[in-house]
């Protein structure tokens, strides 16, 4: 959250060359520093390269850009603004933090923890009600306070407990004079549309619901085709088709006017149709992990006619709940676990335990997703797909420590390797030793090209890791 800024990326599209024209190269420098520009050759109209500003004064600094087509002509000239802030305590760590709601400063709420994740529960039951703010703000171990941040959120009447639904109205596209007004305290409607005179093309269900106090609740607009297709002719049935989240299932049938299923459709293990989010609890003991699980996949069926044509798909929401429980494996400093591709409801885990407060390194052979508890189930840290480029820098205090492994992309037959180091040295790549690499520096000048086994420690700098289609960009 404060952590000290040591380096920008900057991605940048160029779209001002012709078609029958390409980029070779670009430059770019700091300031009014033309003389010690950088000149980088590329063919890419997407450039992205990192800038070191540890040696920059604090303050606003300019980026200058350029490129040059491949007939020799440069582009026009571009010139971007960044801030430089005070790098004062490179080292710091968060303390705590403040929050209150919206100018009640007076009453804020002071937190103290080193945590970078903080969960909140904020009694709101005394506001008016409208829009509000959430106010907060984090202090590192210097003493000094973050930015402040502030987020709306709207506060609605109370639900009363006793109210029920008198009737409901609905409308299709925009006509809503023509609305239809059903009296009902049940809140399961079954409706049935007349769709007929519509043309063919796409069109909005419009439905609202009134309680016994007279109040309209939200309007909830659904989308559906009206096609020209649609015979009422009689027709067999022969086949039919369903999808329960992402696994679909086809089967065909003898011919039937109507079809009865005398079977329960098979549900996949909530491994394979589940998902990894807020409405899963992790258990940590010992080295069991365990998690409970609520969540809800979408089902829909849809059936195929004798003359090849499929019905409108009819489409509901499931319930799904269930556990499932994995050994956690151990993760040691300078060793790596490996899993399978996983089912987009499963997960891999480990423990891990750090010796010293200190600066780590977590690396992954593919893109995934980690969550890091504390020993006694408190969430420590999430990290993403896209914190793994090659290694994804963590702070930890001393302690033991589980992960959570979700969400690897991957192929089928493919395995992805986490493992943890506490440096940037070039054993953290994930590739066979005998893996041919080249590592070129960000001015695009070859610094090694053979095998990983013979590759030395990098110095600290910023390079372009290539293993065959594989390309990497670190920061060392």
């Amino acid at each position: 959250m404060l952590k000290r800024i040591l380096c920008l990326l900057w991605v940048i599209t160029l779209c001002g060359m012709s078609k029958a024209q390409t980029i070779q190269l670009f430059e770019y420098w700091i300031d009014d520093g033309y003389t010690e520009r950088n000149i980088v050759q590329s063919a890419n109209t997407d450039v992205d390269f990192c800038i070191d500003i540890k040696e920059m004064t604090t303050g606003v600094h300019y980026l200058n850009f350029r490129a040059q087509n491949s007939d020799g002509v440069w582009g026009a000239h571009t010139r971007y603004i960044f801030l430089v802030p005070d790098r004062k305590g490179a080292n710091t760590t968060v303390s705590g933090f403040q929050y209150w709601i919206d100018d009640d400063f007076e009453n804020k709420s002071t937190v103290q923890s080193t945590s970078e994740d903080v969960p909140l529960a904020i009694d709101i039951s005394n506001l008016a009600e409208g829009v509000h703010y959430f106010n907060f703000r984090a202090q590192n171990s210097d003493g000094d306070w973050g930015a402040l941040t502030r987020y709306i959120f709207l506060v609605t009447k109370p639900a009363d407990p006793n109210l029920a639904m008198q009737d409901c109205e609905y409308w299709i596209d925009d006509d809503f004079e023509n609305r239809k007004n059903v009296k009902s305290v049940s809140t399961d409607i079954a409706l049935a549309l007349d769709v007929s005179t519509l043309t063919e093309g796409v069109h909005f269900f419009n439905f609202r619901a009134r309680n016994t106090d007279g109040d309209w609740g939200a309007l909830t607009r659904y989308i559906f085709m009206r096609s020209d297709e649609i015979s009422t002719d009689e027709s067999f049935i022969i086949a039919y088709k369903y999808t329960l989240d992402k696994n679909s299932e086809y089967v065909e049938i003898s011919p039937k006017h109507e079809l009865e299923f005398s079977d329960n459709i098979p549900i996949p293990a909530i491994t394979e149709i589940g998902t990894i989010d807020e409405n899963c609890d992790f258990m940590f003991n010992g080295n069991t992990v365990k998690m409970d699980r609520f969540t809800e996949t979408a089902f829909s069926i849809q059936f195929k006619n004798e003359a090849g044509k499929w019905s409108a798909p009819v489409c509901q929401n499931i319930a799904l709940s269930g556990s499932v429980s994995h050994i956690a494996e151990t993760l040691e400093l300078s060793g790596s676990v490996t899993y399978p591709i996983l089912g987009s409801g499963d997960f891999g885990a480990f423990k891990m335990s750090i010796a010293s407060t200190g600066d780590y390194y977590l690396t992954s052979s593919l893109p995934c997703n980690i969550r890091i508890y504390t020993e006694d189930g408190v969430l420590y840290r999430s990290l993403f797909a896209q914190d793994f480029i090659n290694s994804c820098h963590v702070s930890v205090a001393k302690g033991n420590y589980y992960g959570i492994v979700y969400g690897i992309e991957g192929n089928a037959d493919e395995t992805c390797t986490i493992s943890l180091t506490n440096s940037t040295d070039i054993a953290g790549i994930q590739c066979e030793d005998d893996a041919e690499i080249t590592i070129i520096d960000v001015s695009g000048v070859v610094i090694y090209n053979g095998k990983k086994s013979d590759m030395s420690k990098l110095n600290k700098g910023i390079y372009i890791f290539r293993m065959g289609n594989r390309t990497v960009k670190l920061c060392f």
